[in-house]
C-alpha cells in the first residue's frame, strides 16, 4: 500500500516537474509568433509590407517588417492599406488606369514633377518633329511620336524636361521634346 502512494506520488511530482520545464518553451514561443502584417501600396505600384502604427489626415506612421523604426509618409503617395485582418482603406485612387498596354494613347504628358512623384523612372525619350502645316500640327506630331517612344519601353507617363521649336516665319517648323520616362512598374532591363 505504501509503495502504491509513493508512486502516485512521484509520477504527481514528475507530472509537475516536466510542466514547469515545458511551460517556459511554450510561453517563449508564444511571445516570440509575430503578429500579423499590414500591406502598404504606394501610387507608384511599389508594394511593402509593413505594421501600420496610425493613420491621421497627413500622414501614415508604420514600422517596415525588418525593422523597427516607425517611418512616416505622407498619405498622398499611398493608394491604399490592407490590414492584416482583411480589411482595406482606399487612401488615393491610382493615379491611371492603364486602356491597353500596347497604346501609346493612354500615355500622359507633363511637365509637373510632383506627378511622377513614386512612379518607376524608366528612362530618357526623344523625338523630333517637322510638319509643312503649322506649328501646332508639328507640336501634335511631336506629343504622338513621343508618345509611342514611351509605350514601346512600356512607360504610362512622360515628364517633359525641354521643347525646343525651330524654323521662323516661311521656314518648315520643326519641335524637338525632350523627357524622361517614367511607369507603376520597374524598367525591364
Amino acid at each position: 500500500m505504501r509503495n502504491i502512494g509513493i508512486r502516485v506520488l512521484l509520477s504527481h511530482i514528475f507530472v509537475v516537474y516536466l510542466a514547469i520545464i515545458a511551460f517556459p518553451v511554450f510561453a517563449v514561443k508564444a511571445l516570440s509568433t509575430p503578429a500579423a502584417q499590414d500591406t502598404l501600396f504606394l501610387r507608384g505600384g511599389l508594394i511593402i509590407p509593413v505594421y501600420i502604427s496610425s493613420v491621421d489626415t497627413g500622414l501614415v506612421y508604420y514600422t517596415p517588417v525588418e525593422s523597427d523604426t516607425t517611418v512616416e509618409i505622407t498619405r498622398d503617395q499611398v493608394e491604399k492599406i490592407i490590414y492584416a485582418g482583411g480589411r482595406t482603406e482606399i487612401i488615393n485612387l491610382p493615379v491611371f488606369r492603364i486602356i491597353s498596354d500596347d497604346s501609346w494613347r493612354h500615355i500622359f504628358l507633363t511637365e509637373n514633377l510632383e506627378d511622377v512623384v513614386g512612379l518607376h523612372e524608366i528612362g530618357p525619350v526623344q523625338v523630333t518633329a517637322v510638319s509643312d502645316r503649322s506649328r501646332a500640327a508639328t507640336l501634335r506630331n511631336a506629343e504622338v511620336r513621343l508618345k509611342r517612344e514611351a509605350a514601346s519601353i512600356d512607360a504610362d507617363i512622360i515628364l517633359v524636361t525641354n521643347t525646343e521649336f525651330r524654323g521662323g516665319y516661311g521656314d518648315i517648323p520643326s519641335i524637338t521634346m525632350k523627357g524622361v520616362a517614367y511607369g507603376s512598374r520597374p524598367a525591364l532591363h
